[in-house]
């Protein structure tokens, strides 16, 4: 799966326990899948900075789009740590995870 996300933003009525919840019933759908799926990659590790939010509304076309609002938070809001490096739930998440399946050393 590439670029396997779920947003912390509360514009997208989520938070980040939800993010947290959503590492933590991915990787029970890998371990119900694991000869169907080779690798699980999460979207990206730090939320992105508004400069760069900005830019890819601009890049996907969704400058002045109904839902431009919606996107930018969720764009803003993937990383499974904030954007000024703070560690958000969903990265204890991952570690445990990966912990609970030796996969981390």
């Amino acid at each position: 799966m590439q670029e396997c996300g779920y947003p912390s933003g509360v514009d997208n009525n989520s938070s980040e326990t939800e993010q947290a919840n959503f590492i933590s019933a991915v990787f029970k759908a890998w371990d119900r899948h694991i000869n169907r799926i080779r690798l699980i990659d999460f979207s990206w590790q730090y939320d992105i900075s508004s400069s760069d939010v900005n830019q890819w509304v601009v890049d996907y076309n969704m400058l002045g789009h109904p839902y431009e609002d919606a996107f930018k938070a969720y764009l803003a809001t993937l990383g499974l740590n904030n954007f000024d490096s703070t560690e958000k739930e969903a990265m204890q998440h991952l570690r445990d995870e990966l912990l609970a399946r030796s996969w981390e050393k």
